[in-house]
């Protein structure tokens, strides 16, 4: 007697470079509640730190239930090419230029995400719109402020 051939649990297709392309989930697991996390008494002080401003409000107001909102922001990333990281003053070059991003970002209201230096380049990922600074005219903030930091390069 055959045995059928039970049912993946995903159909597949090609994808690129010979590789496999997950299309869909047949029979998807449930998500699993977490374990609640017990803290170490008087830890919450020393993790507060680690917390954005924007957030530490939200917390002292009470207002833990709004913590996951969905929201439009507007991202900038701005790529800072030229800073040799192999020179002696790449430290100081890299901060005389995330200082001047800073400046013209925060001139128009925005938060800076990431700073990042690696053998490529120097990246800057910035966003507007982020509590608790949010205005209608995000998008055209980050235009403007894009602008700014592109002038504040040359």
């Amino acid at each position: 007697m055959k045995r059928p051939h039970p049912v993946p649990p995903c159909e597949t297709g090609e994808g690129q470079g010979g590789g496999a392309l997950l299309k869909a989930l047949r029979d998807p697991l449930p998500p699993r509640p977490l374990a609640p996390v017990s803290l170490a008494p008087g830890s919450g002080v020393a993790l507060r730190s680690y917390l954005p401003t924007a957030i530490l409000a939200r917390l002292d107001a009470g207002q833990t239930g709004w913590l996951a909102e969905l929201r439009l922001v507007t991202v900038l990333f701005l790529n800072a090419v030229g800073l040799d990281h192999a020179l002696p003053n790449a430290l100081d070059r890299a901060q005389a230029v995330l200082h001047a991003l800073q400046i013209a970002l925060y001139h128009h209201e925005g938060s800076v995400n990431q700073f990042i230096v690696d053998d490529k380049d120097t990246t800057l990922v910035a966003a507007l719109g982020l509590p608790p600074l949010a205005h209608e005219d995000d998008a055209a903030r980050g235009v403007q402020a894009a602008l700014a930091m592109q002038d504040r390069l040359h």
